[in-house]
């Protein structure tokens, strides 16, 4: 008796899959895409090395523990690669460690420890752990959350010496073909470890003065050659 004659359609099927099995090459496992934070770094900065200095202002409003700070109204002047000054009609709170990331020169001033993709609010992002090239600053480690697909700081998380933790959020506005910020918020938490020098408005010899600043920016104005005399330190 023929053989083939005696055999059921579900024996040639497993017949098939045995031979497939046996013939089909083996598949590797794929490898996870590698990020490369300094590359994400560079596209983050790439459009600031147009912007030689720009003017904006700052609508400010600050809640603070133990402070009445009523609204505020700035002007920022910022010249690359570090300048920058403020003016304002009285006292003005700022967080200028997250208002002053913005520029060129970030692979120069950080090194990227480690980089990494995360979920911010149902929405992926890159984060990047940041260590200060340098001795100087505030915020010796830190991490960015970086959008993919607009090459924006979409957010920041640091802490300073005294112990106080910094969580800024940014959004953006376009203005001459560049993603600008165009809102800020900006959380203060956390226990200082130390006394805070008596120049930082947001501390206070009793800890971290706990509390939220929110910052709206307009009228910008981009390349207009402000003058290196405007950010010199004005004697008393």
């Amino acid at each position: 008796m023929n053989p083939l004659r005696t055999t059921s359609p579900s024996g040639w099927l497993l017949l098939l899959l045995c031979i497939a099995s046996v013939s089909a090459p083996a598949q590797r496992p794929r490898r996870a895409a590698v990020i490369n934070g300094e590359e994400i770094l560079k596209t983050v900065e790439a459009p600031w090395k147009s912007v030689q200095d720009y003017t904006v202002t700052l609508d400010v409003v600050a809640d603070i523990e133990r402070m009445d700070i009523p609204p505020m109204h700035v002007t920022m002047y910022f010249k690359q690669p570090n300048k920058t000054h403020f003016e304002s009609e009285g006292f003005a709170v700022l967080p200028r460690e997250a208002l002053q990331f913005h520029s060129r020169g970030l692979t120069e001033r950080f090194a990227v420890e480690d980089a990494a993709l995360d979920t911010v609010d149902g929405r992926v992002r890159y984060r990047l752990r940041l260590i200060s090239r340098g001795e100087s600053g505030t915020a010796r480690r830190l991490v960015v959350f970086v959008d993919p697909d607009n090459n924006t700081i979409e957010g920041l998380e640091s802490t300073t010496p005294d112990g106080r933790k910094m969580q800024a959020t940014f959004s953006y506005t376009r203005v001459e073909e560049r993603m600008l910020p165009a809102s800020l918020e900006v959380e203060f938490v956390g226990d200082t470890l130390q006394p805070p020098p008596q120049s930082d408005p947001l501390s206070s010899r009793q800890g971290v003065r706990r509390g939220k600043v929110s910052i709206r920016f307009s009228e910008y104005r981009i390349n207009s050659g402000l003058p290196d005399s405007l950010f010199l330190k004005k004697e008393p």
